[in-house]
C-alpha cells in the first residue's frame, strides 16, 4: 500500500508485520490512508513484532519479540511490549 524503506544491515525477523495502511475512521467511507515505514540501518525488528503505518524505526534500534510499535523510536534504544516502550540503551561493540 505504501513503501517500506529498509536500511543497510537491518534485520527483520520471522513473522514481523509491517502495516503501511489504515482506514480513516472519521470518514463515513472509511477511506484508505497509506503511510510509509522506515527501518533504519543496523536496526533489528524481532520476531512477530508489529509496526504501525508511518513509523520510523531509528538506526540501531531493537524492537523486541512480539512488540507493537505505535510511535517512532530513538537511535540506539531497545523497545518491547504492547504498546512498545523504551527499556534500554543498546550498547554496540567497537567498529559499529
Amino acid at each position: 500500500m505504501a513503501d517500506v524503506e529498509i536500511g543497510a544491515h537491518a534485520v527483520i525477523s520471522q513473522g514481523v508485520y509491517l502495516c503501511t495502511g489504515n482506514h480513516d475512521w472519521t470518514d463515513p467511507g472509511m477511506g484508505l490512508t497509506p503511510s510509509p515505514i522506515t527501518i533504519g540501518s543496523g536496526s533489528w525488528v524481532g520476531a512477530f513484532a508489529r509496526v504501525a503505518p508511518g513509523i520510523r524505526v531509528a538506526e540501531n534500534s531493537v524492537i523486541g519479540l512480539g512488540a507493537v510499535l505505535m510511535s517512532n523510536t530513538e537511535r540506539g534504544r531497545v523497545y518491547r511490549g504492547n504498546p512498545a516502550c523504551e527499556v534500554a540503551i543498546r550498547k554496540l561493540g567497537a567498529g559499529t
